[in-house]
């Protein structure tokens, strides 16, 4: 098969295409083998080129294999059902259409064939084309009337949030550069603040209180209690947990995570009374069944930033790599 790889880290120059890959085989009975049709590049994937996270995702692979490179990314994807394990059930048959998500540690997407487990996987929802899958699988009713404020609400994780916050019935306040707008305004949103604005620190303020700020822009919390935005709980994606360890080893990385998690909730409890949470990507069956319902529900519609070929990668990694994007970067097999 076809496959793009490194065999060592570093810059975009490391992504090589190999013509004649292996193709993955299944090795649990609960795994599928899955023709890849589409693919999104995820921010994690340019992150992780250049050897983020590369310490605890070892150790999480070594209880598999004790082979690194070469190594293939890609977390999101869309394809076609080609093999199954005898323990999958009858909810996946082969030449179904699916999509689904496969775990950090594992061999990704970014190739013509990858192998998943079954809790990782559901079937495409017909109202959606391979592209628009693959642009959705990478962020309740407690929700209703709940103030959200969303900071980067026009990126891939953003403008999926904003969805699916309006779907559970919050009021929802996005931040995103004047040039977006537009686009943000297409989700739904009850308020836009351009943060590019001179005046935007005010519009901050005015629209709070929060129950909920989301950072899907790796601006940290800092910025918030800097300005004095009122708010219950902060809960960011961009965590320093595989950093910290990528700079200080697993022992005195994982110390300074639970020093940096501690200290910042320290700060915001003594000035705010609120919480400080860090979030992470985990694959999840039920998670992905219930972006299912809300695209059968016409709730949630993915925002495509741009698609490129199988043979374009790199573009895509260096499109992902520059950041501001609108929406979701994927990359489409037949293309």
């Amino acid at each position: 098969m076809r496959g793009w790889q490194v065999h060592s880290y570093g810059g975009i120059e490391e992504l090589q295409l190999a013509e004649n890959a292996k193709i993955p085989t299944i090795s649990n009975a609960n795994e599928v083998l899955v023709k890849v049709q589409t693919a999104g590049v995820n921010p994690i994937d340019v992150a992780m080129l250049r050897g983020y996270g590369a310490p605890i995702l070892k150790l999480a692979r070594n209880a598999t294999t004790d082979i690194e490179f070469p190594l293939t990314f890609g977390r999101e994807f869309t394809g076609v059902v080609v093999q199954k394990g005898m323990g999958v059930s009858d909810r996946l048959k082969t030449g179904q259409t699916v999509w689904g998500v496969v775990p950090l540690q594992k061999q990704g997407s970014h190739a013509e064939y990858v192998v998943v487990s079954e809790s990782t996987v559901t079937e495409l929802p017909q109202e959606l084309n391979s592209v628009e899958g693959s642009a959705v699988l990478y962020a309740e009713s407690s929700l209703r009337d709940k103030r959200v404020l969303i900071l980067g609400a026009s990126g891939s994780v953003g403008s999926l949030a904003a969805q699916i916050l309006k779907a559970e019935h919050a009021i929802v306040i996005g931040s995103c550069s004047s040039d977006a707008m537009p686009m943000v305004q297409t989700l739904g949103v009850d308020h836009i603040i351009d943060y590019t604005d001179e005046s935007s620190s005010n519009a901050f303020s005015q629209c709070g209180p929060y129950d909920l700020i989301l950072d899907c822009a790796g601006q940290g919390q800092d910025g918030a209690l800097k300005y004095g935005w009122q708010f219950k709980e902060f809960v960011t994606f961009s965590a320093p947990l595989l950093r910290n360890v990528d700079e200080h080893g697993l022992i005195f990385g994982m110390a300074k995570n639970v020093a940096d998690l501690a200290t910042a909730n320290i700060k915001t409890l003594s000035t705010k009374q609120a919480c400080v949470k860090w979030a992470y990507f985990v694959p999840s069956l039920r998670g992905i069944e219930y972006l299912k319902c809300l695209v059968e529900r016409k709730k949630l519609l993915p925002k495509i930033d741009s698609v490129y070929g199988f043979d374009e990668a790199p573009e895509a990694y260096k499109k992902v790599k520059e950041g501001h994007l609108r929406g979701k970067v994927v990359i489409d097999f037949h293309k």
